[in-house]
């Protein structure tokens, strides 16, 4: 009887066992086979250097003393982040060090995660890119690269007025995500616990490195993805109750680029590309008004990057 008891408690862990297994084996069936397919043998061995862990949860951001600003990129990095080399200058930029003293005519980015290049190799960042370009019209320009990932516009305009405006570049590109038109911006962004010890107590520290978890996260995201209100009150209502604390992000860039204007600049709203395609249909939207809003202001062209990527761009 006892005997028996036991075969049967046996059986039982087994089959409440069975299935986390059976989900654990092939999470990391599809893991394995994305990073040999993609990173070769290195993807398996070396995972630490081909993570696609997310900034919080990494030591190559330090908080930074602005409220605003809130963080910021580590300087003279040399290190890896996302599979690829990742180096920063003495400003904590992606760039080499600023020439001040250079007759060349400065173009500053102010960008974020695609201007940064997050898990793309330096040489094919499309700053970098461009820079290659300008050579060959003699190589009168200098591409100053000032983006930080993970920066919403408000930080992107301190950012500016912190960093960028000492150097008194002549012309800004200013990449924007139009799908973003609608979505409040905090006064004063969440605050970044980056410490040892925070790091390693969440969960997605160790589940962030792998990109199966990231890709059922975006899958799961797209699913109860709500649509974007066209009143910004709204969509703030729905994260707080107090839409005091949140900024209207076209009142937020109109107010940046006029003061850009008042101060002589030439301005380049860059619109940037979203894979996801509620997203890209909320872009088209917010387009035509983005050409209505930009007819009032002077010293300021739109260059639809996510039109001319997507091979559209005639069509405008």
């Amino acid at each position: 009887m006892e005997r028996w008891e036991r075969m049967n408690l046996s059986t039982l862990s087994f089959k409440i066992l069975k299935t986390p297994f059976i989900i654990i084996m092939i999470f990391l069936f599809f893991e394995c086979g994305f990073r040999i397919i993609n990173f070769g043998e290195k993807g398996l061995f070396q995972f630490w250097n081909y993570s696609p862990q997310a900034l919080n949860n990494t030591s190559i951001i330090e908080n930074d003393r602005d409220s605003v600003l809130v963080y910021r990129m580590k300087r003279n990095l040399n290190t890896r982040y996302k599979g690829v080399e990742l180096k920063t200058n003495s400003e904590g930029f992606r760039n080499k060090e600023f020439n001040i003293t250079s007759n060349k005519i400065s173009i500053a980015i102010l960008g974020r995660s695609l201007s940064f290049g997050s898990g793309v190799k330096e040489q094919f960042i499309w700053p970098n890119v461009l820079q290659d370009k300008v050579k060959n019209n003699k190589n009168k320009f200098e591409i100053m690269n000032y983006s930080v990932p993970g920066y919403k516009l408000n930080q992107v305009i301190q950012n500016y007025n912190l960093n960028v405006k000492k150097y008194n570049p002549p012309i800004i590109f200013l990449p924007i995500f139009l799908a973003e038109w609608y979505i409040p911006l905090r006064k004063l962004p969440n605050k970044i616990e980056n410490s040892f010890v925070k790091r390693w107590s969440r969960p997605t520290m160790y589940l962030g490195h792998l990109f199966v978890y990231w890709a059922i996260r975006r899958f799961i995201k797209s699913i109860g993805q709500e649509s974007l209100a066209s009143d910004w009150r709204v969509k703030a209502e729905v994260i707080t109750r107090n839409p005091n604390e949140f900024l209207f992000y076209p009142d937020q860039l109109k107010k940046f680029v006029m003061k850009l204007n008042k101060d002589g600049k030439k301005v380049f709203l860059i619109t940037m590309p979203r894979p996801e395609q509620s997203l890209r249909l909320i872009t088209e939207k917010i387009r035509p008004q983005l050409r209505d809003w930009v007819k009032g202001l002077q010293n300021v062209e739109i260059l639809h990057l996510d039109l001319s990527m997507g091979g559209a761009l005639s069509k405008t």
